[in-house]
């Protein structure tokens, strides 16, 4: 039986081995518990042939960089940019990802939209950061201000013209489904 995640005080660090991917995780996290437990659902075994084939990976949404580790332990020559608008989350991403030998990982700390801005992203459960969210009305829960670009206008920067791939956390996101699909051409696969 597994403890759950509320059991143990925030900073409680593990050092993880999944898949031949290393972690430093804080098991009172939601996200570091179920990778520490081995509790991941293998959502991704579906689209493997795409990841493989991939050019070019978008991880919106990215966390402390467990999808991002995985696709480049299964595409090591693919371009994977990782968004996480937080920035303790980011500094935890970018910690996971300093400690592999993947060189083909870009984390950026911004979220995406459809306008650029600064945002309050709200904390709304401690200990589950994949519940942080913006909201478009005051509340009182923590927050940390954040950064927000246009998709379109990053890829250009980049001169990535073909997406292959795409990883988009709608409810940390605030980029339209609607939007996602009438602006990202080309042969693009999605993931929830």
């Amino acid at each position: 039986m597994v403890p759950p995640n509320y059991l143990f005080r925030k900073g409680t660090i593990k050092m993880a081995r999944r898949s031949g991917i290393n972690y430093i995780l804080d098991i009172s996290n939601v996200v570091d518990h179920s990778i520490y437990y081995n509790l991941e659902m293998p959502y991704y075994n579906s689209i493997l042939t795409q990841i493989k084939e991939a050019k070019v990976i978008l991880d919106i949404g990215g966390n402390i960089g467990n999808s991002a580790l995985f696709y480049a332990s299964i595409n090591p020559t693919a371009k994977i940019l990782s968004f996480e608008p937080h920035p303790d989350t980011f500094k935890k991403e970018l910690e996971n990802i300093s400690i592999n030998p993947f060189q083909n990982i870009k984390v950026i700390n911004l979220g995406l939209g459809t306008q650029r801005a600064s945002f309050k992203l709200y904390e709304v459960e401690e200990g589950n950061p994949g519940m942080n969210r913006i909201l478009m009305h005051e509340t009182e829960f923590p927050y940390k201000m954040i950064e927000v670009d246009i998709l379109d206008d990053i890829l250009k920067a980049k001169t990535l013209t073909k997406l292959i791939l795409l990883k988009l956390m709608l409810k940390v996101s605030n980029i339209p489904y609607c939007w996602v699909q009438k602006n990202i051409k080309n042969e693009t696969y999605f993931i929830y």
